[in-house]
């Protein structure tokens, strides 16, 4: 990891079951878990809810 040059991917579906391996080595897995008011702290930031991002 270096300054600017961090990659950070995102995913996640508790109701899939599809793994998906990304070539480049040095990556790891970890589970996140927002805090349940996300949306409302997102907000005052001036950001939309999480399902505006869904595809």
């Amino acid at each position: 990891m270096s300054p600017d040059m961090t990659a950070i991917l995102l995913t996640g579906d508790a109701a899939r079951n599809k793994v998906q391996t990304m070539p480049g080595g040095g990556f790891a897995t970890v589970r996140i878990e927002l805090p349940r008011n996300w949306d409302k702290l997102m907000e005052q930031l001036g950001y939309q809810p999480l399902e505006g991002f869904y595809l």
